[in-house]
């Protein structure tokens, strides 16, 4: 598989921030066989009941409906090795214990480095690193 193929995994990204989700969809979207947007949880686990490839989620903390804690534990029952990083504009103390205890895999503060989240998603899908690093450096080359 060259490096420019689309990783073999699709993504779900949940966010009730539809301007984010786009901006995630578009600098990520290129990467993977599909990617999914779920503007809340109930959408987010409809959609990972019906699509069976969805290798790894990026999820918002703050949503009206479930936050992404409660999402997550959701999501889990459904797909217990699934990983998901949450992606949060909210920071505070003792957040990464948080997240980190709840079976989130890393999280990232908006606004989101696209290079940085992406390196991220690689090394948790388990995806080959020097394939992730050899890729950033010919898009700059």
């Amino acid at each position: 598989m060259s490096y420019f193929d689309k990783y073999d995994f699709s993504l779900l990204i949940i966010d009730d921030d539809q301007a984010s989700s786009y901006l995630l969809e578009a600098g990520l979207g290129q990467h993977f066989r599909n990617t999914f947007i779920a503007t809340c949880g109930e959408k987010a686990l409809e959609i990972l009941s019906r699509e069976n490839d969805i290798g790894f989620v990026l999820l918002d903390i703050c949503m009206p409906d479930m936050n992404g804690f409660e999402v997550l534990s959701k999501i889990h029952l459904l797909k217990p090795d699934l990983p998901a990083i949450a992606v949060t504009a909210c920071i505070y103390d003792g957040l990464d214990k948080e997240l980190m205890d709840s079976g989130f895999c890393d999280y990232i503060n908006k606004p989101v480095r696209v290079k940085k989240l992406l390196s991220k998603i690689v090394k948790f899908s388990h995806v080959n690193q020097c394939k992730f690093q050899a890729h950033w450096t010919a898009e700059r080359g």
